[in-house]
């Protein structure tokens, strides 16, 4: 059963604003933003001045509505940020404190090859960490499971290139589950059912970030075809046309 969709790879393409506003109008939504050393400012990971302006913004916005809007977004860390993350550095303590709102940190590391890795105390108990579905290197999973990490695994059989699967696995009965891999608005409605049929009455999310974008470029039209592909789904599963 999907119950939530992340849009991911939100830049300095659209306004740090338009999250905001898209959030009143589907609250399902989480969003996704890429974080990477390297890469930040390039497109799919917003530059330092886009990211401080989503928090001027974001605080106005809840102050407004009395702190009762609360917009989700999840922080995906990428390349150095993940080495640095299991190596227990300060300097990704300072970028969750910095970010604390946050509500949940995916760590990039598919393919990553330290096996062991100790996590680090500073990592807040309260946050979901997601990992990507690897069964040749379930070590990073696993040991965040073992430190009493609150974990989830998002299945990705294309390694984040966007690439849709011939089949969805099955969902982890054991663990909190996404999918993700191809998924756009000329096929998000039809790929809904599928999943819904393989996840049963296990609440899943599913996640995007190729098929929002045009010639790389984050594409507003395609996020809102996607959300109100979405919306529409489970309106038409509520109603019991649609069920497994």
């Amino acid at each position: 059963m999907i119950n939530s969709i992340t849009i991911t790879g939100a830049d300095d393409n659209i306004s740090p604003q338009d999250p905001i506003n898209l959030s009143k109008l589907y609250p399902f939504v989480e969003w996704g933003l890429l974080f990477s050393p390297k890469k930040q400012g390039t497109p799919r990971y917003p530059t330092q001045e886009w990211l401080e302006e989503l928090i001027t913004l974001r605080f106005k916005d809840r102050m407004l509505s009395g702190f009762k809007n609360e917009v989700k977004f999840s922080m995906h860390l990428c390349g150095t940020w993940v080495d640095l993350a299991f190596e227990g550095s300060s300097l990704v303590q300072k970028l969750l404190e910095k970010y604390n709102f946050f509500q949940r940190i995916q760590f990039n590391c598919r393919g990553h090859k330290k096996y062991k890795i100790d996590y680090p105390n500073f990592l807040p108990s309260h946050k979901t960490y997601i990992f990507q579905h690897e069964p040749t290197n379930p070590g990073p999973f696993q040991t965040a499971k073992d430190a009493g990490l609150k974990c989830a695994i998002l299945f990705d059989d294309s390694g984040g290139k966007g690439i849709l699967p011939t089949e969805w696995p099955y969902p982890d009965l054991h663990n909190t589950c996404g999918y993700a891999g191809g998924l756009g608005p000329d096929n998000l409605y039809q790929q809904m059912m599928s999943i819904h049929l393989r996840s049963g009455m296990k609440k899943v999310w599913i996640d995007m970030e190729s098929g929002v974008r045009t010639n790389n470029n984050f594409d507003l039209s395609k996020v809102l075809s996607c959300l109100e592909a979405y919306k529409d789904f489970n309106t038409f599963r509520s109603q019991n046309k649609y069920s497994k």
